[in-house]
């Protein structure tokens, strides 16, 4: 997506970018439901095809927060580039993986073959932990660079052999024979946390308006509990899927409620949040794939989790 404004004026909407994920479709609800005018502010769901766009776009000042994993977050930080976690929005628990082609048994076969991942973000992140646990490493494997989005078209056209994406693309490629998952987020709990972040100086100027969009978001999460059908139908019309895909899609991960987030922010800086982050910057450093370790309770805004009511 190009020529967005950049996000500025205090007036001015709050830009939030999204891609399409199930732990990210409750937006679609959001919109459909008119809930930020409910809680009172003003905010647009900027939509992308790509994440590496919308991640782009935040860093280019034209987004006020956007998705992203732990590693999205610390790798940018590393640079100078920091975002502030704000909330959890899920946790993929079989969502993200890895697809083989039928006749690559497992994570050992992968040794000489194209796999399709992107390169610094969580699909090498994902990568390497399977990797690990064969005692192999990326030198094992013909790396080619490419969006979780793009690696799984690639796989499905049998362009590469293996491929590092997430869903709907897992999903596809069993349904249609193309190959099988392999390893997925299932088998790494905790590796892949969802969140929401803004940008620090949107947060510094805006805080209110922070804490509404948090609130229109657990109305959705609200609105899913009590109306599940009419909720999927328009998560699914969003992803441009039938409602029993998206519910597939939504069983490979965890939505975390308002209680989840308290607990795993917990008291600053000692919650399981800032432990997971701590951990996963040190295996990103070990790793290289960053130069330098942020400083990670900074990466982190708890206030506005604590300050939302049911």
């Amino acid at each position: 997506m190009m020529g967005l404004p950049a996000a500025k004026a205090a007036d001015a909407p709050l830009q939030i970018g999204v891609t399409i994920w199930p732990g990210w479709m409750p937006w679609w609800i959001v919109e459909e439901k008119g809930y930020f005018d409910e809680v009172g502010v003003k905010a647009n769901i900027v939509k992308f095809k790509r994440h590496p766009d919308d991640m782009s776009a935040f860093a280019g000042k034209q987004l006020d927060a956007t998705h992203m994993i732990l590693a999205d977050v610390i790798i940018p930080a590393s640079k100078g580039v920091p975002g502030r976690i704000v909330l959890i929005t899920d946790e993929s628990s079989g969502a993200d993986g890895i697809i083989a082609k039928t006749g690559i048994d497992g994570i050992k076969d992968f040794k000489g073959k194209r796999v399709a991942y992107e390169l610094g973000g969580v699909s090498q992140l994902i990568l390497m932990r399977a990797l690990e646990k064969e005692g192999l490493t990326l030198d094992d494997v013909s790396s080619v660079n490419m969006s979780a989005e793009d690696a799984g078209t690639a796989f499905l056209a049998g362009a590469v052999d293996v491929a590092v994406t997430w869903e709907p693309y897992l999903s596809q490629a069993s349904k249609d024979g193309k190959g099988r998952v392999v390893f997925s987020t299932a088998d790494t709990p905790g590796l892949v946390p969802d969140l929401l972040v803004f940008r620090a100086e949107t947060i510094e100027k805006r805080s209110a308006d922070v804490q509404k969009v948090i609130a229109a978001w657990n109305k959705a999460l609200a609105f899913i509990k009590t109306n599940r059908k009419e909720a999927v139908e328009i998560m699914a019309k969003g992803a441009e899927i039938s409602a029993e895909e998206m519910e597939q899609n939504l069983a490979g991960i965890k939505l975390y409620s308002l209680a989840d987030n308290v607990r795993e922010f917990g008291a600053a800086p000692d919650g399981p949040l800032f432990k997971t982050a701590d951990e996963q910057a040190d295996f990103l450093l070990k790793s290289k794939l960053i130069d330098s370790k942020p400083d990670v309770p900074s990466l982190v805004a708890p206030q506005f989790v604590g300050a939302v009511t049911e």
